[in-house]
């Protein structure tokens, strides 16, 4: 059985949408960017067809919601993240949302939920929208990337796992590469990887992803 297979028929799936949205939780942008880069790792995808039709249906008033009936809360900086890694032209509209409201996505947000106080946000969202990533930029990234390695204790493995979906982008950038490889040896270090973490600590919900995840950073 693939992995894609396998997702298939886990609890993952959610068949409303022909996609691993995990319904039972309320992270469908991030969480399918996770199993869309799980996947990655077998050589196999999901239809990029229906990740859009997912993300246009989320699309209402000219900001995105998590789930296509308008429920589950505001948008958080992690499924900013998760939509931006789905979609180039979506990293885009994410990156022109918090630059017109100076750092908040939804118009209700107070400066608490400010997401420019994120060093790593922004240069990952241009990476993922095919902007250019400077040096200025990939050294902010790399500084969050080394101290989250770092100042890594047990209890902070999503952070781990955002690191891992944002190397996949910034890995194609010299400085932050080196962060990447900087952050990838004090993991092995500590014998941890995604896989373990799906099994241990993070999605335990949902099995199937410490089944496939993959034991290596990618990097």
């Amino acid at each position: 059985m693939t992995a894609l297979e396998k997702l298939k028929t886990s609890n993952a799936w959610d068949s409303r949408y022909n996609l691993p949205t995990f319904p039972m939780l309320n992270n469908p942008f991030i969480y399918l960017a996770y199993a869309k880069l799980v996947l990655r790792s077998h050589n196999e995808a999901l239809k990029e067809y229906d990740i859009l039709e997912y993300i246009l249906k989320c699309y209402k008033n000219g900001t995105f919601t998590r789930w296509p009936d308008g429920t589950g809360g505001m948008f958080s900086h992690d499924e900013v993240m998760g939509i931006s890694y789905l979609n180039e032209q979506r990293a885009a509209m994410c990156i022109n949302i918090l630059e017109k409201s100076d750092g908040t996505f939804d118009a209700g947000d107070d400066e608490k939920k400010n997401m420019f106080r994120l060093i790593f946000l922004m240069p990952f969202l241009k990476a993922c929208a095919g902007y250019r990533v400077g040096l200025a930029s990939q050294l902010l990234w790399s500084i969050h990337a080394v101290v989250t390695a770092l100042k890594y204790k047990p209890g902070a493995e999503s952070g781990l796992l955002k690191m891992w979906l944002m190397i996949d982008k910034m890995k194609d950038y010299p400085l932050s590469n080196l962060a990447c490889i900087i952050f990838r040896i004090n993991m092995q270090k500590r014998g941890l990887d995604p896989k373990f973490i799906f099994k241990r600590y993070y999605l335990t919900e949902c099995p199937v992803m410490g089944e496939i995840a993959p034991e290596d950073w990618g990097v």
